[in-house]
């Protein structure tokens, strides 16, 4: 699956009732911080010389993904359109990344993962240039995100973008086979 592709699959599980930019922002936060959990628990919590549990990593930076369309969505923008726009800017992270171990790019995750939210909510808007700067930084802050997850995906899962966008469009279509329904997030168990 090609990122073009993927915000207008996704973006069919949105509550249209919802303000796409402050739960896009909150998501993000959200499932970055899953990520780290499931770092953290492997590291500290399981037993020695286990495995990196990258179907469970590899699930959760998808969900991460589908927070980064809805914000995408909520800033008026195609995320495979920044996302290509921009990519360039963020091949020197690559390098730094490559060599990173587990751990620190997780917290990279979580830390990237925040920036949206105080491009979009920290200060008041003074003017409508003052808000599209805000919304410019934000989008290029979803674009640093999304390529630290295809490197986190890459370099320590052994999987890529295509392939968590793939799972996690597969797994809505599962979990909301007709679209968005509050009632089945509320029951689908566990």
């Amino acid at each position: 699956m090609k990122i073009e592709d993927y915000q207008a699959q996704a973006m069919r599980t949105l509550w249209k009732d919802g303000d796409m930019l402050l739960e896009g922002c909150m998501g993000l936060i959200g499932e970055c911080g899953e990520v780290m959990d499931v770092v953290k628990k492997w590291r500290f919590q399981s037993p020695p010389g286990s495995p990196v549990p990258v179907d469970r990593l590899i699930e959760e930076c998808g969900d991460a993904l589908w927070y980064c369309a809805e914000l995408s969505a909520g800033l008026g923008k195609n995320l495979g359109d920044i996302y290509h726009d921009a990519e360039h800017w963020y091949e020197a992270v690559r390098t730094v990344n490559e060599d990173a171990p587990i751990e620190t790019m997780a917290l990279r995750l979580s830390c990237v993962a925040s920036l949206p939210m105080r491009d979009l909510f920290d200060s008041p808007v003074q003017s409508n240039s003052a808000r599209r700067m805000q919304e410019a930084h934000a989008a290029a802050n979803v674009v640093g995100l999304v390529t630290q997850i295809r490197d986190f995906l890459e370099f320590h899962c052994g999987s890529s973008l295509e392939e968590a966008m793939e799972l996690n469009i597969g797994k809505l279509k599962v979990r909301y086979p007709d679209g968005f329904n509050p009632a089945l997030t509320v029951c689908r168990g566990g």
